[in-house]
């Protein structure tokens, strides 16, 4: 059977609705690999593909494309890559260049990110002394 029928009183299309997978998402698999890292720093490839629901192979050229435009480095530690992430790179399409990887970041694991250096503390912050 391809469609459940609600029985709730919901109507039957916001029902098969349900069980059609998405074919879109908010953000891009660049940004769900970078959210892997911010989270797990030392997480496998093969891992970061798993949790993004892409290839290996995929999953490498996110990572080298995030390296490449400076939003992370990577380090090599035995047979393992721990990436860093750069929170202060400003992201790079127009509509959000006066916004930083931090920015998107903070917003996105519900953590703040640390104040831009460029920007004063929102008020009531005091700074530690």
């Amino acid at each position: 059977m391809p469609f459940r029928v609600s029985t709730l009183g919901r109507n039957v299309r916001a029902s098969i609705l349900e069980d059609v997978p998405p074919t879109w998402a908010f953000l891009t698999n660049h940004a769900f690999a970078l959210i892997c890292v911010v989270r797990t720093p030392g997480m496998r490839l093969r891992d970061i593909a798993s949790e993004v629901g892409i290839t290996e192979r995929a999953a490498h050229r996110i990572m080298s494309d995030l390296v490449e435009a400076g939003f992370l480095t990577r380090h090599r530690v035995g047979r393992r890559n721990f990436y860093e992430v750069h929170p202060d790179v400003r992201l790079r399409h127009p509509l959000v260049e006066d916004r930083t990887l931090g920015d998107l970041i903070g917003g996105l694991i519900g953590r703040p990110p640390p104040p831009r250096p460029d920007e004063p503390e929102p008020a009531g912050v005091r700074a530690s002394s």
